[in-house]
């Protein structure tokens, strides 16, 4: 299992990072919330929501606030352990 400051993370949580990262959402640029989860099933939208909200808190994500939605994207301070962990996720 991929872990990040001793916490373990969910499939999910991994997926939600390499979507942004995959797509370049990298500091300055950044996409609304919903695009974020477009992709994913719908009947999980709400634990996907709950597991962008983690990754925030474990500040690999960064919240912009906008004029409609919450934008987000990836940390750039965190670039390194982002890979390590999306590298350490495909050799699972």
């Amino acid at each position: 299992m991929v872990s990040y400051l001793g916490k373990k993370l969910t499939k999910y949580e991994i997926a939600l990072l390499r979507k942004l990262f995959n797509h370049g959402y990298i500091g300055a640029r950044h996409t609304e919330e919903t695009s974020a989860m477009r992709g994913f099933p719908k009947h999980d939208r709400g634990k996907i929501k709950k597991e962008l909200k983690k990754l925030v808190k474990k500040n690999l994500i960064i919240e912009y606030p906008s004029v409609g939605q919450t934008h987000v994207s990836l940390n750039p301070t965190k670039i390194a352990a982002i890979k390590t962990i999306l590298a350490d996720a495909n050799s699972y």
